[in-house]
């Protein structure tokens, strides 16, 4: 150990002074006896390496040493600094071994650096034979009768790429034609228990994007070919050709190890998504059976089942969500989790609109204020409810115009709802009429109730009734109320009340006053009623007014 240290005192010694080597103690330059062995990195030139450098030199470690040669090498290729193979030889400088290129020296060789069973002299001579070697295939591959070979190897790779292409296409179109016909007509539907889980038209679907991927691949590879074989025929590309090949094997390998490892954690996934899909169509049958009565359940409500069933699909999917988080490629990196904080902070900055609509819409479900086909009234809004969303409910007027109400609005707000009390014939129209006083009130009563049953869509049963509501300045107003069947009709039965109203009163001659309006008399009348016809019971027969 004492004469390697000294060796190598006095070699550094001979260096000159300020080449940088005297801040390095020797010593440290020493392997530590029972220490894993250095690392190695090679010397290139092009693909092929000609020595692997191990120790340092100075300041500089092996794998300084190794880029700084490689570099030099691949400048001197480049530039045609060399004319000759055998202009490379190795020698020694300044005691140590070298290897030379014409007058330069490429690189020191180091005991570190030596072959096993090998010094670092025949070392350096290894290296220059493979130097001289490789010096004289670039030297053919330089000359003008090679590259017009190149030229002419890419231009037939050109062809043989279109006529890949072509047959590729042709290729694709042919194995659509025979294999998408077969899907349809020979598989059927995955289902389990009664249960459709895959229908055939998605099976031919998924068979045609896979037909369409595997296109794709077949001529990504052949780009790649095309591009590394072209590459390879130029000097000046042959380092795209190695760097093309050597990315393309290292992402394909590595993509090769990341998909084979995150294949168990993607069979679990895929097994939660079956699993909960399978569940959620269970969880739809019986909320549809609820919905059309096949299944009665004492504490569902068939206008609530619908809701409930998108509840509880929802729930479903964020519980599957939330058990294959762990299991999903990337879900533990940082970006991942930066997205996740974003669209968190996003849904809660910009959802309190929707949760309250949707909060809203849960309200107006489950207390069965209203469903779809209800006449209802939310303000200055009359119609038909046509849908009841989540979010928002949508009425159809009787002008046949939709309306979109929020259900924060509707929930909100105050909500008549006609259908409830007509399923039972207890739903009421009611009409004001004025009349004046010196026609008697029975009179006009009996008249009112005789326009009432001679309008259409009017029930016998409850029997139509009048109150008199005011005893205003010019007239006494009545109140005709009658009970109807079809809320939806209650426009045009309103109408139709009104017109024989007018055809009852104007067939006894008696005027309505209401709106009010100014008649100048022939003649001077009264309006007081004689005291016998205050005193005649009425013999209309009519029900006491309630």
């Amino acid at each position: 150990m004492n004469v390697r240290i000294g060796m190598l005192v006095a070699t550094l010694a001979l260096l000159p002074s300020g080449s940088g080597l005297e801040a390095q103690n020797p010593v440290d330059s020493l392997p530590t006896i029972g220490a894993a062995p250095p690392p190695a990195f090679p010397v290139l030139l092009g693909r092929d390496t000609l020595l692997l450098l191990r120790g340092a030199l100075g300041p500089y470690l092996a794998e300084d040493r190794a880029s700084v040669a490689t570099a030099r090498l691949r400048a001197l290729v480049d530039t045609t600094r060399f004319t000759a193979a055998d202009s490379a030889w190795a020698g020694t400088d300044r005691g140590l071994a070298a290897v030379y290129l014409g007058e330069r020296v490429l690189f020191f060789v180091l005991e570190e650096d030596r072959e096993p069973e090998r010094t670092a002299e025949e070392s350096a001579q290894l290296a220059a034979d493979r130097l001289r070697e490789t010096l004289r295939r670039e030297l053919r591959f330089r000359s003008p009768l090679r590259l017009l070979a190149a030229i002419g190897f890419s231009l037939l790779a050109t062809v043989v790429l279109a006529v890949f292409v072509r047959g590729v296409r042709i290729g694709t179109r042919a194995v659509r034609g025979v294999v998408l016909p077969a899907v349809r007509s020979r598989v059927p539907d995955l289902g389990v228990g009664g249960f459709t889980l895959l229908r055939t038209s998605q099976t031919a679907r998924g068979v045609e994007w896979g037909i369409a991927a595997m296109r794709w691949i077949v001529l990504a590879a052949g780009a790649y070919l095309y591009l590394t074989f072209v590459f390879r025929q130029f000097p000046a590309t042959r380092p795209w050709a190695d760097q093309l090949g050597s990315a393309t094997v290292g992402f394909i390998g590595d993509a090769a190890r990341r998909t084979l490892g995150v294949i168990p954690d993607l069979a679990i996934v895929l097994a939660i998504v079956l699993v909960t899909r399978f569940v959620v169509r269970l969880a739809n049958a019986f909320f549809e059976g609820v919905e059309h009565g096949t299944v009665e359940i004492e504490w569902l409500h068939p206008e609530v089942a619908r809701p409930t069933r998108k509840l509880v699909a929802i729930g479903l999917w964020i519980f599957a969500v939330i058990v294959m988080f762990p299991y999903l490629p990337g879900s533990d990196t940082d970006a991942f989790k930066g997205v996740s904080i974003f669209v968190g902070l996003v849904l809660s900055l910009g959802s309190s609109g929707l949760v309250g609509n949707g909060m809203s819409g849960l309200v107006l479900m489950y207390s069965r204020a209203l469903k779809v086909g209800d006449m209802i009234c939310v303000g200055a809004t009359t119609g038909e409810v046509v849908e009841l969303g989540m979010l928002a409910t949508r009425v159809r007027t009787p002008k046949n115009v939709v309306v979109t109400l929020p259900n924060s609005v509707v929930a909100g707000g105050e909500v008549r709802n006609f259908s409830r009390l007509a399923e039972v014939g207890e739903l009421v129209l009611h009409t004001e009429v004025g009349v004046g006083y010196d026609t008697p009130w029975r009179t006009a009563r009996q008249l009112l109730l005789d326009a009432a049953r001679g309008a259409p869509g009017v029930l016998e049963r409850p029997a139509p009734f009048v109150r008199q509501l005011r005893l205003d300045d010019f007239v006494v107003t009545y109140e005709l109320n009658t009970y109807i069947g079809e809320p939806r009709d209650q426009p045009q039965i309103q109408s139709d009340l009104r017109a024989a109203i007018l055809d009852v009163f104007h067939a006894a001659g008696i005027e309505l006053l209401a709106p009010t309006f100014e008649v100048k008399r022939a003649e001077p009348q009264t309006t007081l009623v004689p005291p016998e016809e205050n005193d005649r019971p009425g013999t209309d027969g009519a029900a006491p007014i309630p």
